[in-house]
């Protein structure tokens, strides 16, 4: 789960206070922005979320399908993203 405060958003930060992305899919078997996703490493992809101020957090036990492994924790940090 990705939280962006910012970074050359294209968004008008007057308008838009919190963006929650949810992307499971970092297989770089997925679909075409997954595998563009899941070319750099994990460690080099959140480093250069973290340089553009995006936090950064995961939901345990859970995999592709977030809502149905573990729905109380997909709201926990779902609550927990937009309190940041």
């Amino acid at each position: 789960m990705l939280i962006s405060s910012g970074c050359s958003s294209p968004f008008r930060e007057s308008l838009v206070q919190r963006l929650v992305l949810l992307e499971p899919n970092l297989d770089s078997g997925g679909g075409f922005f997954s595998q563009a996703i899941a070319n750099d490493s994990e460690a080099s992809y959140v480093e250069e979320l973290a340089r553009c101020g995006v936090s950064t957090l995961v939901v345990p036990d859970a995999g592709h399908s977030m809502a149905t492994d573990n729905p109380a924790g997909l709201a926990r940090v779902i609550s927990e993203a937009l309190q940041a």
